[in-house]
């Protein structure tokens, strides 16, 4: 079982936070706002112990090498 680099308890999974942003613009035509059709979606993912909540990943990598995946 792994453990928590943090707070040291053992941990068999990690908790995740996924938040997705849209980025885009936003003009003036005719006096009135016009949003572009097209946004570009950011990702932020982070990867939390289950018993601490600390912020312990950032990508599928890092959670393997805590959980000792290979």
């Amino acid at each position: 079982m792994a453990q928590c680099p943090q707070c040291r308890k053992e941990i068999d999974h990690l908790d995740y936070v996924e938040e997705r942003t849209n980025v885009g613009s936003v003009g003036v035509e005719d006096g009135r706002l016009a949003y572009d059709e097209e946004s570009t979606p950011e990702i932020d993912v982070k990867y939390t112990c289950p018993e601490c909540a600390s912020n312990l990943a950032e990508s599928e990598v890092e959670v393997k090498a805590i959980l000792g995946v290979e």
